[in-house]
């Protein structure tokens, strides 16, 4: 049935290639204006429509740059935000005006300048505008914005799901064909096992090819310590009876199936209630939520969700009903798969602001 479903969208999906392959000669060919800029300017995107864990990087990039004192701002549109225009994050800002990536971002990092536009060209002069001695800026899910011309460009592609492997929309998930992959300077394979073998290492590289110039990076993804939403929360969980507890797993990411099989292990049962990607939680989520966790036959129970997810409930009408279930989330951190690609990596993106 997906096969046929998938060959019927064959006609649409080369539609979409066509468009994409014309728009890219026309940047190639330099018949499209575009905008280059006197700072430092990184892009991270993907080649598909999401999942591969932009965020992550965005905030060990943010996290470098800050500990080696650049001054440091990130750029995205601010997807499923409920504003428009260029708008800079202050301390008060919410998710619901940025977006919730954005304000995870802010959240986390104090020193950051956080902005949001849909044209990133706009974005970029008014960040330079306001904060003319920036060193360096983000592009958050730039790949695609041809009409800036970053000065270092990251492209992620994750593990399980890799852009070889895939059709462009709407047969697969790619936004465009995968031998646009050229365009990269730096290639990270995200959300790796922390124990990929050489062998596997060697075999994406060969299917990759990255050219001559390029970069290929193997990262994978931290969980660090779980933390509570509320005064509540702290005085419910004792960690070291975790395997006593049954869990509900309140998501609303692309695919929270990592984190499952994370939490499986520890805990005696684990529930999940799985909710669209960059979801804003409502009264009737709540309700549904709260009779889920109540149905839960064990006494020991909590809620855990996702950094992301908890940016969408902070600050907004219904966080003060998730203060009446004990709520944790669990912050994620990106790792390079070796120190030495650790190092590398650090170094071509320090090397890189430092000689721009």
């Amino acid at each position: 049935m997906k096969f046929v479903r998938i060959t019927l969208l064959i006609p649409i999906s080369f539609l979409n290639w066509l468009f994409t392959y014309l728009r890219n000669k026309a940047f190639d060919l330099g018949l499209v204006k575009t905008s280059k800029f006197n700072l430092a300017v990184i892009s991270v995107g993907n080649l598909s429509t999401g999942g591969t864990g932009k965020t992550p990087i965005v905030e060990y990039l943010t996290d470098l740059l800050l500990q080696n004192h650049f001054k440091v701002a990130t750029l995205s549109r601010g997807y499923k935000r409920k504003t428009k225009g260029y708008k800079l994050a202050t301390a008060e800002t919410s998710a619901i005006e940025i977006g919730d990536e954005p304000y995870q971002i802010k959240r986390k990092f104090n020193d950051v300048y956080v902005a949001v536009c849909e044209k990133r060209i706009t974005g970029i002069k008014k960040l330079l505008e306001s904060i003319p001695d920036l060193d360096v800026i983000i592009l958050d899910d730039a790949f695609q914005h041809r009409s800036v011309v970053p000065g270092l460009n990251i492209l992620l592609s994750d593990y399980s799901k890799p852009y070889y492997q895939d059709w462009i929309l709407p047969s697969g998930n790619l936004r465009e064909a995968g031998s646009n992959m050229k365009r990269a300077d730096i290639i990270v394979v995200t959300k790796s096992p922390q124990n990929i073998t050489e062998d596997k290492i060697k075999e994406i590289n060969n299917k990759i090819n990255p050219g001559k110039l390029q970069s290929l990076y193997f990262s994978h993804i931290e969980y660090t310590e779980m933390r509570s939403f509320n005064e509540f929360a702290k005085n419910v969980f004792i960690e070291q009876n975790s395997s006593e507890y049954s869990i509900l797993l309140v998501s609303g990411i692309s695919n929270p199936d990592p984190l499952v099989n994370y939490l499986k292990p520890k805990f005696s049962e684990v529930f999940c209630m799985k909710f669209a990607d960059h979801h804003y939680f409502t009264m009737k989520d709540f309700e549904r939520i709260n009779k889920r966790y109540n149905d839960i036959t064990n006494n020991k129970k909590i809620v855990i969700t996702t950094e992301k997810d908890i940016a969408r409930i902070e600050n907004t009408a219904i966080e003060g009903l998730f203060k009446t279930i004990p709520l944790y989330y669990i912050p994620i951190k990106v790792r390079f798969c070796n120190n030495e690609d650790t190092s590398s990596f650090n170094a071509k993106i320090t090397n890189y602001v430092r000689k721009d």
